[in-house]
């Protein structure tokens, strides 16, 4: 999705006479599982061996997850791109920790449906727990980043170990 051949022959600095029968696109798949087997279909109907999956880096786990899945005796080389908009410090962006976080759950529900041969609603509990788990995460790691100013402010006693521990006592509280 999003991505024509047009743009991948920029990308490769390459002719679209080069080219011409190297790339294939695939339109008909919705999601990551989809677009492993429209992509194992494709490589049977060819009789290829080979393929070097191209996707971010932060999706990289669960595409190999898929696509080893629906073609185990195909040998898979992955290629990891590096969005410039995925920032590497991800926990300090919302926006990115919020996708590592989606990501990891889609990887976590996945590797649960290949691996545990689980229902649909068995599923649903693992995605939604593993969301819950993430976000309690963040929290914790947001109040203990934030712990010092919490501490002084609410907290305050002129000596910042006090306010500290004072501040992480209280986040302790409402788990007792």
């Amino acid at each position: 999705r999003g991505v024509d051949v047009q743009q991948i022959l920029r990308a490769l600095r390459r002719s679209p006479r080069e080219a011409e029968n190297e790339i294939t696109l695939g339109y008909g798949a919705d999601d990551t599982a989809g677009n492993a087997r429209e992509t194992a279909e494709w490589m049977a109907r060819e009789k290829l061996a080979s393929l070097i999956l191209v996707t971010s880096n932060f999706h990289m786990p669960r595409a190999l997850l898929e696509f080893h899945a629906a073609m185990p005796e195909v040998r898979i080389v992955p290629h990891a791109v590096f969005p410039a908009v995925v920032k590497s410090d991800w926990w300090r962006w919302p926006g990115t920790a919020s996708l590592i976080a989606r990501e990891y759950t889609k990887y976590v529900v996945s590797w649960a449906r290949q691996n545990l041969g689980l229902a649909a609603r068995a599923r649903l509990v693992i995605a939604a727990s593993s969301v819950g788990t993430i976000f309690e995460w963040y929290d914790f790691f947001i109040y203990g980043t934030l712990a010092p100013i919490i501490g002084k402010l609410f907290f305050p006693s002129g000596n910042p170990t006090l306010e500290f521990l004072a501040a992480l006592a209280s986040f302790g509280v409402g788990f007792g």
